[in-house]
């Protein structure tokens, strides 16, 4: 199976800072504009001044739920798990009805081998009737349910993310490698076909490729595949299976 990245939400900065120099200091103004400018730095990988302008803003504020919530991804990326979890909890403890907060929080808990409740704040997230992307709280349930070999469950999560967004690279992917596992080589063929149009094609998505084509004695498709991955990814582990299924195969 392959492992594909969750759909976290990126908090959105807030609307930029405009300053007075005869305005008094305000610490809740301060905060909110170091916010962004950790948020900006962090989507940039400058994960070091990140911190240090987040850390600057809880200083400020520690009741912004959008530091915490920041903070709390961009220690995920800095590998400091125990210091997630509490920032994800104080931002819920702030905004208890924020849908992408429970995504980003339920992710994490599943990341840690916590399915049950990571469970829980993906159905509080998608129970919010004005959560506006709901196929991203759809898609991280269903790999987390991959990701504890609860495949009907994930099936049917990937199928209600679609229904939200038809256009869920992760999603329609799953659902292609899910069916091939299952020897459903047609429907696997449909869901694969709709990924390639929309994503790049990648080791293990040309070795899929590959699996349904000869599955379903699509010869031309096959050697495109195979093509290409050969071509493209020397070296990639789905490139060994390659050739030695074709050892074994022809």
């Amino acid at each position: 199976m392959v492992a594909c990245g969750n759909q976290r939400h990126q908090p959105a900065p807030p609307n930029p800072i405009v300053l007075n120099e005869n305005a008094k200091y305000d610490p809740k103004s301060a905060a909110e504009s170091n916010t962004e400018l950790g948020i900006n730095y962090m989507r940039q990988g400058r994960y070091a001044v990140a911190l240090d302008k987040l850390n600057k803003a809880l200083e400020q504020d520690s009741k912004n739920p959008m530091a915490h919530t920041a903070m709390a991804l961009l220690n995920e990326h800095l590998g400091k798990k125990t210091e997630v979890e509490p920032h994800y909890k104080k931002a819920l403890s702030l905004e208890p009805d924020n849908s992408a907060t429970h995504n980003n929080y339920a992710a994490f808990l599943c990341s840690q081998g916590r399915m049950a409740e990571a469970e829980t704040h993906f159905q509080t997230a998608l129970a919010n009737p004005l959560y506006k992307t709901p196929e991203l709280a759809y898609t991280n349930a269903g790999l987390c349910a991959v990701r504890f070999n609860k495949r009907n469950k994930a099936m049917d999560y990937f199928r209600k993310a679609l229904q939200h967004n038809p256009n869920i690279a992760r999603a329609l992917y799953q659902m292609a490698e899910l069916y091939e596992e299952q020897g459903a080589f047609t429907e696997a063929q449909a869901y694969y076909r709709r990924y390639i149009a929309i994503a790049s094609q990648t080791p293990q998505s040309l070795w899929l490729g590959v699996r349904i084509a000869r599955a379903l004695n699509d010869k031309d498709a096959e050697a495109s595949y195979a093509l290409q991955l050969k071509s493209r990814y020397p070296e990639a582990n789905e490139t060994y299976q390659l050739k030695q299924s074709e050892q074994i195969y022809y």
